[in-house]
């Protein structure tokens, strides 16, 4: 035990038991330059480092038997000799901040230990304790979520809530059944620039500069946005702010104003965006290879084009919201400290009178014909070069979705898969390297995808065929099954670890047609998953003669060249 107060200035260590005595304040930078001088107080000073240096260097055996004694007063004795120790240490350096906060966070220690000693009288004996980490005996996770509750509101306008007490926030997300893919052919862009000057352009009874100030004062947020199949419209505030912030998030979803400035402003941002559409290698890649898996003009590839956005109107823009953001194609997300009650007294108060006058959602074009295998090339003059093969893979809905998650994290999701261990740790041939297999609305895609130096990328791409075909050639094994599954199982946990996260989700995967316990009946999927079932998986949807391969980068400086993987196709790039 500490004999008085501890003063780091004031003190310095005793020779035999490491407890603090009365000295003078040393004038060295350096006290240890001090100790190796000759006389009386080297061994002051030599003996207590000699017994920190034994402790930090794992002298395990001989710290535990100080926690063998029961009882409260045997522990209080245990907690004092480690604290004499570092306080030992702690008197030592002149400049001694960090090691306050050491010995801060063991004094916490301590009083949460002798808590723990005074309910449970003693510490437990550490004999039994596995001497590596590996020996650790941990159970089975169990992982279910919490249920979202689902009810009907006016208009066809239905809700998911999560109540979360915890703190006086409210998250509400307005999920919207029309996406990018609806847009005419002639007018790519135009769900985009309607989903970005919704919230942007303001409202007709709410000026935009006003709604903005608003907002601004009360740390709230309104944004909107229209990807590929769905729009979302959401809002966060303080629940004393609710009443207002739901307002104007009502006011967004609609009466847009589509403010002619915000308009201007939003059109030559995408026509800036197309300009420089050709200068990120990555997103090239990205570009270019759903050209060559559906096909440049597929809904689910086609880009926006300089004249096409040119020639978008405002009245474009009120034309779409009119005809297709209505009651009856909004499904809400909402959680924190909210009740069903009070959901729907706003729901009722905002959108009671909102009709569903819109007409139906036009039909997305069908996919064409898959593409054949082939190697392509778009010849940039860069350092580094971008790799992507794949092809198409399943729809949607697919009853062996689970299976595809573990394929995915045994073949190229994260640093344990096999893809990354080769492909980068073991070869050092990638900056970063992945690969998956997705379902898609319509149709999926298996890939697999690499940036290594342009020399090198022959060399890479052969290695991630090496590892396609090793799905065949070397089946996943019962271990590398139960370390996927396990790794899946826990990632579900940090992805549903906020009820707004849940409520989503869920939301989502109504919208997408998934059964309403898709989230309730997903480990038990997971862990069901057995290694037959990943060997028929791979079979059926994993082909690796069918592979359409692209690399974007200075082509010709590769080694082995790409002609060895098969005849090699120049795709020159539009220049906008």
């Amino acid at each position: 035990m500490l004999s008085r107060p501890f003063q780091a200035k004031a003190w310095t260590p005793c020779a035999t038991t490491c407890r603090l005595s009365p000295g003078k304040k040393r004038r060295q930078s350096n006290p240890r330059q001090k100790s190796m001088k000759k006389g009386p107080g080297r061994r002051r000073h030599i003996e207590p480092i000699r017994r920190l240096r034994s402790w930090r260097a794992g002298a395990y055996s001989r710290r535990v038997r100080l926690l063998r004694p029961s009882g409260v007063s045997a522990s209080l004795r245990s907690l004092a000799s480690l604290i004499n120790i570092c306080a030992g240490d702690f008197a030592m350096h002149k400049n001694s901040q960090p090691l306050v906060l050491s010995l801060a966070l063991l004094l916490t220690f301590a009083a949460a230990f002798i808590l723990g000693c005074a309910r449970g009288g003693g510490l437990p004996d550490p004999s039994g304790v596995p001497v590596r980490p590996e020996q650790l005996s941990i159970p089975v996770l169990e992982f279910h979520p919490p249920k979202a509750e689902r009810f009907e509101g006016p208009n066809g306008m239905d809700a998911y809530l999560l109540t979360d007490r915890e703190l006086p926030l409210v998250q509400i997300t307005a999920w919207i059944r029309v996406g990018r893919i609806h847009e005419p052919a002639d007018k790519i862009g135009l769900a985009r620039l309607t989903g970005d000057v919704m919230r942007d352009g303001g409202a007709r009874s709410l000026p935009f500069e006003q709604m903005d100030d608003e907002l601004e004062f009360l740390a709230a947020s309104v944004e909107s946005g229209i990807d590929e199949e769905f729009g979302k419209v959401s809002m966060a505030c303080l629940k004393k702010d609710l009443p207002r912030v739901f307002e104007i998030f009502s006011l967004v979803l609609r009466e847009p104003a589509f403010a002619p400035e915000k308009f201007d402003l939003a059109r030559n941002q995408l026509l800036e965006m197309l300009r420089r559409r050709n200068d990120d290698p990555p997103e090239i890649l990205r570009r270019e290879f759903r050209y060559l898996l559906f096909g440049k003009d597929s809904p689910w590839a086609r880009t926006p084009r300089s004249a096409q956005v040119q020639a978008l109107t405002r009245d474009d823009l009120i034309d779409f919201h009119r005809r297709y953001v209505t009651p009856d194609r909004i499904l809400l997300a909402a959680s924190g400290d909210l009740s069903r009650a009070e959901l729907e007294e706003l729901m009722a108060e905002r959108f009671g009178d909102w009709k569903s006058a819109g007409e139906p959602l036009p039909d997305v074009a069908p996919l064409g014909p898959a593409p054949e295998a082939s190697v392509n090339v778009i010849t940039l003059d860069k350092t580094q070069s971008q790799i992507r093969i794949g092809h198409r893979g399943p729809r949607r809905g697919d009853p062996d979705e689970a299976a595809f998650e573990v394929v995915n994290e045994v073949f190229g999701m994260g640093m344990a898969s096999r893809l990354y261990r080769d492909v980068r740790s073991a070869r050092g041939l990638a900056y970063s390297v992945f690969g998956f297999l997705v379902p898609g609305r319509d149709q999926g895609f298996f890939i697999a995808s690499a940036s290594t130096k342009t020399e090198s990328a022959g060399e890479c791409l052969a290695a991630m065929r090496a590892q396609i075909q090793g799905l065949f050639d070397r089946p996943i094994s019962a271990g590398e099954l139960a370390e996927a599954r396990e790794a899946i199982v826990r990632r579900a946990v940090f992805d549903n670890d906020s009820a707004s996260k849940i409520v989503n989700r869920r939301a989502e995967l109504e919208l997408m047609g998934y059964p309403p316990d898709y989230m309730d009946t997903y480990v038990a999927r997971v862990r069901a998953v057995t290694t037959e079932d990943l060997r028929r998986v791979i079979a059926k949807h994993i082909d690796p003669a069918r592979l359409v391969t692209l690399v974007v980068g200075a082509a010709a400086q590769t080694d082995p060249p790409l002609s060895d993987f098969g005849t090699v196709h120049e795709i020159a790039l539009d220049k906008e």
